[in-house]
């Protein structure tokens, strides 16, 4: 659709996310772009965060946010997501200074871990949920 822009790095920026959360998007990965016959946008794994702290498994959603090929309808979809590669909670002894000491480290971290993941190191694995984004269709 010539209403969507394409752009060379899509983890470096915010990306769409309808409905607006109340917070910030900390987190963009697995960015990809997704062309269908009827629909194209972009399916990303995304973290929304109001702190500073460290993320846990249950952080985490996929999404795919499109437009029709027509331009008249916007597509969005959102899926709790459960990446194996974070805790299920917070250490209790958990240190927040140290932690804010590495902060931008530890979130590059996560996003390389998010982006070097497996599939199936997400519960739902992420084949299942691309699969269902490639199913879509939209009629009118």
């Amino acid at each position: 659709a010539s209403y969507m822009v394409v752009a060379e790095d899509l983890n470096n920026s915010s990306l769409p996310y309808m409905p607006v959360f109340p917070a910030g998007q900390v987190i963009r990965a697995r960015a990809q772009y997704v062309d269908l016959p009827t629909i194209r946008g972009i399916s990303y794994v995304t973290v929304y965060r109001q702190d500073a702290s460290p993320l846990i498994s249950s952080d985490c959603w996929y999404t795919f946010q499109g437009l029709s090929t027509d331009g008249l309808v916007y597509v969005s979809a959102a899926f709790k997501l459960s990446p194996s590669m974070f805790p299920a909670e917070l250490d209790p002894n958990f240190d927040y200074e140290a932690f804010m000491a590495t902060f931008t480290d530890y979130m590059n971290g996560s996003i390389a871990q998010l982006n070097a993941a497996t599939p199936d190191q997400f519960s739902p694995s992420l084949t299942t949920l691309d699969g269902m984004i490639q199913s879509f269709i939209v009629t009118g």
